[in-house]
């Protein structure tokens, strides 16, 4: 069992959150029941996911809760967007958070590859043969924006629509295992 309190990723996420919680107040009242609580909610969301994770049985389920953690993370983004847009934080407040999130991001994405790599792998391992790693889908970042691009095993590249499609409906010619 993994201990969260020792996770880099975990502590990023938790003082994140701390930063979140003191631009709250500084919502208008209107926010209260939208903006305010969906930001109070996805921010808490990451650290809660990395530690509820890190207590998983599997590196699969451990993996499962990384992506809610990372997930929740681009529900924050669009909502700081929109707090900036709408004037409720600064300039400086928003280029601040969006900095921090951006390095959780990336630290976020390279742990859940490193699981993924280490842990999802083994875990199926039933029989002692270790299967083929499927290549992880690939991500870019650029503070804050990315590129996304998906592999197959067979070393195809994958269209945006299709990583789509495969992870809503699960459709695919059948050799098309990606991980997300």
């Amino acid at each position: 069992m993994r201990n969260f309190k020792d996770l880099q990723i975990w502590k990023l996420a938790y003082e994140f959150n701390i930063e979140i919680y003191k631009i709250l107040p500084t919502l208008p009242e209107r926010e209260l029941r939208n903006i305010f609580d969906q930001l109070q909610r996805a921010s808490t969301s990451i650290p809660l996911n990395i530690a509820e994770g890190s207590r998983a049985e599997s590196g699969r389920k451990f993996f499962n809760y990384l992506h809610y953690a990372y997930a929740s993370s681009a529900e924050v983004e669009v909502l700081l967007m929109m707090c900036s847009e709408f004037g409720y934080i600064s300039n400086d407040e928003f280029k601040a958070l969006w900095q921090r999130l951006d390095e959780l991001n990336a630290k976020l994405y390279s742990f859940m590859k490193a699981v993924f790599k280490d842990k999802v792998i083994h875990d199926d391992n039933r029989e002692g043969r270790f299967r083929q790693p499927v290549p992880f889908q690939q991500r870019v970042f650029s503070y804050g924006s990315h590129e996304e691009k998906g592999v197959t095993e067979a070393g195809e590249e994958i269209s945006e629509e299709t990583i789509r499609r495969l992870a809503i409906h699960g459709e695919g010619r059948g050799k098309e295992k990606l991980f997300f």
